[in-house]
């Protein structure tokens, strides 16, 4: 793994966090990596509920995908710190994925230190 992968997989762990998913150890999810899940299976441990997400730490797509993104912008700026979100997207271009991923995961860092 280079050490951009390695830093892609930790600022997704961290954006996932964020938005109160849980994470599944390794040693729980039988692989290297955990998992991160929010909801719970129905009978049968069965995916049949709309509302379960899981998801391999490899596989969060924080970082290259808009959908999984904007629910990400939209927590940041609708917590109770926001100007310190729209501080930080003042610098990026906001239709810029990349710049707005990197705002992100310096706002939720920030809001780590602060909370």
């Amino acid at each position: 793994m280079t050490n951009k992968q390695k830093e892609i997989i930790d600022n997704n762990s961290l954006i996932a966090e964020f938005m109160d998913l849980e994470y599944v150890s390794p040693s729980l999810s039988n692989g290297d990596y955990g998992w991160w899940k929010k909801g719970k299976f129905k009978e049968g441990r069965s995916f049949n509920n709309p509302n379960f997400i899981a998801i391999h730490s490899f596989n969060l797509k924080y970082h290259s995908d808009w959908n999984k993104l904007m629910p990400v912008i939209e927590k940041c700026y609708s917590s109770k710190d926001n100007d310190k979100m729209s501080s930080l997207t003042e610098k990026f271009d906001f239709w810029n994925k990349d710049f707005m991923y990197a705002a992100v995961v310096e706002y939720i860092k920030w809001y780590n230190q602060n909370k």
